[in-house]
């Protein structure tokens, strides 16, 4: 019979600032709804270029859209981390739910420092709270375009080529800590291996 136990994927202090920094974004796309709504003109901007110049229109009422949406997806990407940091582990003798699984798939002793889920999970949900920072950093100045009717700014397009970066090497930094910590990038020649 398979052991059953929960553990969870304990939140790293970048974690922790990616979470805050998309609550701050959240909380800033509505107080900048709510100050520009009441002056938005009849007609507003619903799509712009890559180039950032306004090619569609939209009733003054599409200007909401981008702060329910911000909402929204900042409330179901959260739930989804706070879903996924709490996972049952499964496994028989020893492993069983030991919170100690690896990347290289070792458990007890030869797994270092027992870094909570390993393998991919973490690298999964960095990659989601980056991801949810990114979109909610661009909806800020989308919000504010679209609320006034104007262009978007030139360095919004570089918002989303910057959240890769930020997304790969934050992903980079959690698969190497966790892989050093089970030790799978030392050379093991102990016992034989």
């Amino acid at each position: 019979m398979f052991g059953k136990k929960e553990f969870t994927v304990k939140y790293t202090p970048a974690a922790l600032i990616l979470e805050a920094a998309s609550a701050g974004l959240v909380v800033a796309i509505l107080l900048l709804a709510a100050d520009l709504y009441p002056g938005a003109p009849g007609a507003v901007p619903r799509h712009f270029s890559a180039g950032g110049a306004i090619d569609g229109w939209g009733e003054r009422q599409a200007a909401l859209i981008m702060p329910v949406l911000a909402v929204y997806l900042y409330l179901v990407l959260t739930g989804f981390g706070v879903i996924a940091r709490r996972i049952p582990a499964r496994g028989s003798g020893s492993q069983a739910g030991s919170g100690s699984w690896s990347p290289a798939g070792r458990s007890g002793s030869q797994a270092g420092s027992g870094s909570g889920a390993g393998g991919a999970l973490p690298v999964v949900l960095m990659a989601v709270l980056c991801i949810k920072v990114v979109l909610l950093a661009y909806a800020l100045p989308y919000t504010h375009s679209v609320m006034l009717a104007q262009a978007l700014p030139a360095w919004a397009s570089l918002i989303l080529p910057a959240g890769i970066g930020l997304t790969a090497a934050l992903g980079f930094l959690v698969v190497r800590k966790n892989y050093s910590a089970a030790g799978a990038f030392s050379q093991e020649k102990e016992g034989g291996r």
